[in-house]
């Protein structure tokens, strides 16, 4: 069988070339004379030199803000403790003056008890040496009005007593506050 016949490709034809524009032929520079170049390049090493003095301005003065405020901040800090510290010192020596207070109304109260036995011993001697109801009722009158003398004094110099040691325990604390508010005083005023 006879092959089928294939088609055969056209032959083209190159185009003609477009006529090219003519180039002009290159000038030739200027030479640029010394002066210009040397005063180009004193402006371009003047300008670098005004930007790396504002960066070392800049980076110094930054660095001197900062150093400042960590030297604020290490100040302030340094103060907090000390003024913890005055606080935590003021506490203790407030538990002392409370510690000592309480150690003399203890041996007050042993010392007003042992001196009430023995005025009760005492008395109790008296009413067993009475003879008639007349003496009792005289004695009686006469250790009532004495008792409640005594009770009234000693309630009052108790209490007295009682109020000066709770001022002496305060006193600490309240010295510390007084200076905490003296501080914000002067912290808000500046």
């Amino acid at each position: 069988m006879p092959k089928p016949a294939v088609a055969a490709k056209p032959v083209t034809k190159p185009k003609p070339k477009a006529p090219t524009a003519a180039v002009p032929p290159l000038k030739r520079a200027t030479p640029v004379s010394a002066p210009l170049i040397t005063e180009g390049k004193a402006k371009v090493t003047e300008t670098f030199t005004k930007i790396e003095n504002s960066v070392q301005n800049f980076t110094a003065d930054a660095t001197a803000r900062v150093k400042s405020v960590m030297e604020k901040g290490s100040k302030n800090v340094e103060e907090l403790v000390e003024f913890s510290k005055g606080n935590l010192e003021a506490v203790v020596a407030s538990g002392r003056v409370a510690a000592k207070g309480a150690e003399e109304i203890a041996k007050y109260a042993t010392d007003y008890g042992r001196t009430s036995i023995e005025k009760a011993n005492a008395t109790a001697k008296q009413f067993a040496g009475l003879k008639s109801p007349t003496e009792f009722f005289q004695l009686q009158s006469e250790l009532a009005k004495s008792s409640l003398d005594a009770f009234v004094g000693e309630a009052s110099k108790f209490g007295e007593n009682y109020m000066k040691l709770l001022g002496e325990i305060a006193q600490p604390i309240q010295s510390r506050y007084a200076l905490a508010v003296e501080k914000v005083k002067t912290a808000v005023s500046a």
